[in-house]
């Protein structure tokens, strides 16, 4: 166990919070790449991929204050992990949505067991390559970016600006995304998704540094990505039960089609009535205050104040 240095009145220095840090999400990568090896299933997949993306994002953001080879290398690494479970999540994630539609849709039923069959594949070549995962020489490589990051912040005091730079930067390119929103072309809200998931993960990493940040903060950001998610859940579904109707030329699926389009415009309206609410989680730019400072400025008292 690392033992963390600590200051006089207890609060954290930026030395010891980032490299706190890298360690908890560390722990929690190797207790979800523990679980995946005794099991592949929805849930496991899902906190595996989670527990990855938490460590790579602190990656990122220690490369943005310290570059070095160790984390580029250390980033392919978790990058590579993700993308060879892709398949298997959007497995898991549409049988979800197609067993809530057999109830009143039975036809679906030939693609329900399409898919079971498809991640009975996966999930045993998922455990193949998580068992053969060579996780200590992942764990020697942190213990490398921990020491090089350690020499770093003793060598070069690191400032609030530093690290909040980092997140503004993040911001700054989540709202050149969103400035690209398009209704007709829906790539431009999951390129947004895209973009708001770094930026989300790294405000994870600094909020507790922030003391004016809103509890609910965390929770609204986590709704607001979802509702972009439904969009592209969606859409995969529905191009995966299209090429299923048509190489199976079985019963038609046209209703069931039908109903995923319908759901599908019914999601896209939905994101883009909230869509504004975006400027919510950050600020504008380093120079301006945080959106929730202005909107405690702008309060008009009530009549009972």
């Amino acid at each position: 166990m690392i033992v963390l240095e600590r200051i006089d009145n207890m609060k954290p220095t930026p030395k010891m919070f980032f490299l706190d840090a890298l360690d908890r999400r560390w722990r929690e990568y190797l207790d979800q790449v523990k679980n995946c090896r005794q099991e592949t299933s929805n849930e496991a997949i899902h906190e595996y991929r989670v527990s990855t993306r938490r460590l790579l994002s602190i990656v990122d953001f220690l490369r943005g204050l310290n570059p070095c080879s160790d984390l580029i290398k250390l980033r392919s690494s978790l990058k590579t992990q993700l993308d060879d479970l892709d398949g298997l999540s959007d497995v898991q994630l549409m049988q979800v949505d197609v067993a809530e539609l057999m109830g009143e849709n039975p036809e679906v039923k030939p693609f329900l067991d399409h898919l079971y069959q498809q991640e009975r594949s996966l999930s045993e070549k998922a455990s193949h390559q998580i068992n053969r995962m060579d996780v200590k020489s992942l764990g020697k490589r942190i213990q490398n970016v921990r020491a090089s990051q350690k020499d770093f912040f003793s060598s070069s005091p690191t400032s609030k600006r530093d690290y909040l730079a980092i997140v503004d930067e993040a911001f700054d390119f989540v709202l050149d995304r969103y400035t690209l929103l398009d209704l007709v072309d829906t790539n431009t809200i999951h390129r947004l998704r895209i973009a708001f998931r770094k930026f989300r993960y790294q405000v994870e990493i600094v909020h507790p540094l922030i003391p004016s940040f809103p509890k609910t903060n965390m929770a609204a950001m986590r709704e607001y990505q979802g509702s972009m998610g439904v969009i592209q859940d969606l859409e995969v579904l529905h191009k995966a039960l299209l090429g299923f109707a048509y190489q199976s030329k079985g019963k038609s699926m046209d209703s069931v089609l039908s109903i995923l389009l319908q759901q599908h415009s019914d999601a896209v309206e939905a994101f883009w009535k909230e869509k504004e609410g975006i400027h919510d989680f950050w600020r504008s730019s380093s120079k301006a205050k945080y959106s929730w400072n202005e909107k405690k400025k702008t309060a008009v008292p009530s009549d009972s104040q």
